[in-house]
């Protein structure tokens, strides 16, 4: 179970400006707290936690809960770098880790009409941020997502949900995560 991440908090520090006719952070630079919860379930081999194939035989579905909170940094480009303590925990069992996660992101997608768009974000364990800058150094890669966000309260807050989820190192079978961000 430690080899499970989950690089999802960066997409909750954009902010865009609808006048402008495109996303970028605002202000130019900026900081933001941020909150992830939610569920996950990966497929491990039957009295192990080795990762296995949700679909062979011999395979469980181990439920988890997520949290992550953080602090996250943005440039004016749509670039983004957050620093978050993650702590994962198995319902009706003693496990439960917390790890320093690094997840960089980016916006792909905004209607300024909607102040709808997407993002997506990298996350590893290791690694950290010198403002929305990501230093690599020690870092290794763990998840990659695709989340869908609105942005409300005039542009101050920043509501998301994990759309897709991938690990690097184990099966997925399903998930429910999503979060909220505010300016600082």
């Amino acid at each position: 179970m430690r080899k499970i991440a989950y690089g999802i908090c960066a997409f909750l520090i954009f902010v865009c400006d609808p006048s402008l006719g495109l996303c970028q952070a605002a202000p130019p630079s900026g900081n933001a707290a941020v909150t992830i919860q939610g569920t996950v379930t990966v497929c491990v081999k039957k009295n192990t936690s080795n990762p296995k194939p949700c679909d062979q035989n011999n395979s469980v579905k181990v439920p988890a809960l997520v949290s992550d909170v953080g602090r996250a940094s943005w440039d004016a480009s749509g670039n983004a770098c957050t620093t978050a303590l993650e702590t994962i925990s198995a319902p009706g069992t003693a496990f439960r880790i917390s790890e320093n996660a690094t997840l960089v992101g980016t916006i792909e997608t905004f209607d300024p009409a909607t102040l709808t768009g997407t993002a997506n974000v990298v996350g590893y364990v290791g690694g950290s941020c010198t403002g929305s800058v990501f230093n690599n150094q020690g870092a290794t890669k763990r998840s990659t997502s695709e989340v869908t966000f609105v942005i409300s309260a005039g542009g101050t807050r920043i509501d998301g949900s994990v759309t897709s989820l991938s690990l690097e190192s184990i099966e997925l079978a399903t998930f429910s995560l999503s979060g909220t961000g505010f300016l600082q």
